[in-house]
């Protein structure tokens, strides 16, 4: 059972079996309740399920002890609304949650992300539902006759990432509504409400997608939207011939079709570097090859002939990390480059060593953020080499300084704590650097990793503005600064 910090063992536990004898147990569920979100009634539609949007997880633990405490009705969860609409969610780990309802007949209805800490009550949570939306239509060929038996489904549109992205794709796949097209290949899909993606796919067939914006319909009862879909028939095939800059082949490359009807088919290519993806749609087709050796490329073929895809050289980075101020290397810290080949992320050695390669020659940026240092940004310019696994930037060497620790509290002219202002620790000189904080309901702000040296600390609130200079040095821990705005 929660109990301060580490939490209280319900006992006596079982002496051991005799040999040949079994333990008599019972299994019991015990689900940690750090935080809890109830809902306001108003607006709610009764006998809705409720359910979290990450998964929440639960232990289940083997005790011969007697059956636990009850439970505190204030940690009750009610995972049915009631007769006013109202329900509460517990057992929920601190981060970013959404809330989502169902009710039949019904489109789902999904809460704005709810923000939690260890402990916090959130109340007021208004989920809307509506009678939704229904996606109808035919899937055809794009020759003419319409396609039976095609998958159609929909789900929410995907938000872009952020903070519980991973959480938001496993949402979207457990919210998917699948349909199935008849022999006139018509078929009707929902309720659905919101912006989704809708994904039509069937065998020997390119697959198609929309995009649509389905608002709640006004009335109490559901509206239609008409969406016809035209699949092209994948019945052609691409062939090419990956090679490297000395044109010789390149074996064990992987192929895919990186876009279009055919995204997702692929192929390997052979001793000789050729390949072969069959069952997609006549025309040019967009094509990501990827080899441990070369840096991650694309190249357009069409099934009109044969293509040919040659892999450009690639350059790599050595280098190591350092503490700037003891000279002592840094193992396991992740350093990330971002560039022309988009974003990687690697981790320094036992000693430190950093070596990051194949990368497409250019600019990279080259990036450490760890935690009681100062974050570091280098710009290196990575040239092609002439072979496989050719290091092009040598000796590239890493320092980072170790941070302080700035808090205190922002007043205005008239004594009263200030919240929401935003905090600027801000550096000059040959290396210049700042960093950001706004202040709480208090009017307080804590910088970890705040710049060193003499800095000057700026605050700003609407039309307020206020600084101060400060002397910052690797370590020093200052709780107590206090920065006036006017």
């Amino acid at each position: 059972m929660p109990r301060g910090e580490l939490g209280v063992l319900l006992g006596p536990l079982p002496y051991p079996p005799p040999p040949g004898g079994a333990a008599a147990t019972r299994q019991t569920t015990i689900v940690a309740a750090p935080a809890v979100v109830a809902a306001a009634g108003a607006g709610s539609a009764g006998d809705a399920g409720v359910t979290a949007g990450a998964g929440t997880t639960a232990a289940v633990i083997a005790l011969g002890a007697p059956a636990p405490l009850p439970v505190d009705p204030a940690y009750q969860a009610t995972l049915v609304t009631d007769a006013d609409g109202g329900f509460r969610v517990t057992g929920l780990a601190a981060g970013t949650w959404w809330i989502v309802a169902a009710a039949p007949g019904m489109a789902e209805g999904k809460s704005a992300r709810i923000p939690l800490d260890a402990g916090k009550v959130v109340q007021g949570v208004e989920i809307v539902l509506s009678p939704g939306t229904f996606v109808v239509g035919t899937v055809t060929s794009t020759r003419g006759p319409p396609v039976v038996g095609a998958t159609v489904s929909a789900r929410p549109r995907d938000d872009g990432g952020g903070a519980g992205a991973a959480a938001d794709r496993a949402g979207r796949d457990r919210d998917r509504l699948i349909a199935i097209t008849d022999g006139d290949g018509a078929y009707r899909l929902g309720p659905l409400v919101g912006d989704v993606d809708l994904e039509v796919t069937a065998w020997g067939f390119g697959d198609g997608h929309a995009s649509l914006s389905l608002p709640a319909p006004a009335g109490d009862q559901p509206a239609e939207q008409v969406q016809d879909v035209a699949l092209a028939p994948a019945d052609a095939t691409l062939r090419g011939r990956v090679v490297d800059g000395d044109q010789l082949p390149v074996r064990g490359a992987a192929v895919v079709v990186a876009a279009g009807a055919a995204r997702g088919r692929r192929a390997v290519t052979d001793d000789t570097g050729w390949f072969s993806i069959g069952q997609v749609p006549e025309g040019p087709a967009e094509l990501q090859v990827d080899h441990p050796d070369f840096p991650a490329q694309t190249a357009t073929i069409t099934t009109e002939a044969d293509g040919a895809v040659t892999l450009a050289w690639g350059g790599a980075v050595d280098g190591r990390l350092f503490d700037h101020h003891t000279g002592a290397p840094l193992p396991g810290v992740a350093v990330v480059l971002t560039g022309p080949g988009g974003r990687i992320e690697v981790a320094t050695g036992a000693d430190g060593a950093l070596h990051v390669g194949p990368l497409i020659a250019g600019t990279w940026t080259v990036r450490v953020a760890v935690a009681g240092y100062l974050p570091v940004e280098r710009a290196v310019e990575v040239t092609a080499g002439r072979e496989v696994g050719a290091v092009t930037v040598r000796d590239l060497r890493l320092e980072v300084e170790r941070g302080a620790l700035l808090a205190g509290v922002v007043y205005d002219r008239h004594g009263e704590r200030v919240a929401g202002a935003t905090i600027t620790v801000a550096r000059g000189g040959d290396e210049p650097l700042s960093v950001e904080a706004r202040t709480d309901a208090e009017g307080e702000f804590r910088i970890r990793d705040a710049p060193t040296g003499d800095v000057e600390v700026t605050g700003r609130r609407d039309a307020l503005r206020g600084g101060r200079a400060i002397t910052l040095r690797p370590g020093d821990e200052v709780l107590s600064f206090q920065l006036e705005l006017q």
